[in-house]
């Protein structure tokens, strides 16, 4: 069966930083997004076990500053593998209000 979306996600290729939790930050990229969530290919070796449920800040990198980014908060829904032993996961935004995440996703400037 396939998996059938909410609502579509559009592809991105960013830049970002993560933290699980209370964990070390860590380098990711982010890979989709929609308004409801974002699909993040982590960079750095993780423990897979365990990660569903988590919550997860996510640092998206924006278009104009780089160096600058939108923090988006969310729980890891989904985990699976990447191509070179990396970890791809599925979040799902909580914690914030429509506005701050269209707000959010304006600056990321994915074309929202």
């Amino acid at each position: 069966m396939e998996h059938q979306r909410r609502v579509p996600r559009r592809r991105l290729s960013r830049a970002g930083q993560y933290r699980i939790d209370q964990g070390p930050p860590g380098e990711c990229r982010v890979l989709d997004i929609s308004t409801l969530g974002v699909g993040v290919e982590l960079l750095d070796p993780v423990r897979t076990l365990d990660l569903i449920g988590q919550r997860v800040a996510i640092r998206i990198s924006t278009v104009l500053v780089p160096s600058d980014g939108v923090c988006m908060l969310g729980e890891i829904r989904n985990v699976a593998p990447a191509p070179g032993g990396r970890v791809r996961i599925g979040v799902e935004f909580v914690g914030q209000s429509e506005t701050a995440i269209l707000d959010g996703l304006r600056r990321i400037d994915a074309g929202f």
